[in-house]
């Protein structure tokens, strides 16, 4: 007959306890691809900041191009990545797409396109920014560590 010991069974109570709690992730080292990335971004908008900031009305197209299509392949990289919430390709393809149809000579298409592109990838900002604002505190502390 087996005995049980009292060491085995705090053993097996451990056990039992902490199977229940939820694992922490584990953290990780960036590799340099995406320490570059991580960089990229504060970097990119803040050059496209200045340079909508300095644009005329003549190189504005041709800025909203350049720049709608750098945050839509970002996207796309996002979302072929597994962020499959990703929705940038959509709103910054479409002022990509207004943009170049403003190259392209049709102004009058390409400014109505490139509004709605401009509102959608808006909307999309307020939506996150309004989510965040409605995050508990908690949350917050443990996002931003």
């Amino acid at each position: 007959s087996l005995s049980l010991q009292p060491s085995l069974i705090r053993s097996c109570r451990q056990d039992t306890h902490m199977a229940s709690k939820p694992e922490k992730p584990t953290p990780r080292t960036l590799t340099p691809v995406e320490q570059f990335m991580m960089a990229l971004m504060p970097g990119s908008q803040a050059a496209c900041w200045v340079a909508l900031a300095t644009a005329d009305s003549g190189s504005l197209p041709t800025i909203a191009l350049y720049t709608s299509s750098f945050y839509a392949a970002w996207a796309v990289r996002n979302y072929l990545g597994g962020n499959t919430r990703e929705r940038g390709m959509v709103t910054f393809g479409t002022l990509a797409a207004g943009a170049a149809l403003c190259n392209h000579g049709h102004p009058l298409w390409g400014a109505r396109v490139a509004v709605l592109g401009s509102a959608l990838v808006g909307g999309s900002c307020a939506l996150v920014l309004q989510r965040v604002a409605l995050w508990p505190s908690a949350k917050l502390a443990h996002v931003s560590r």
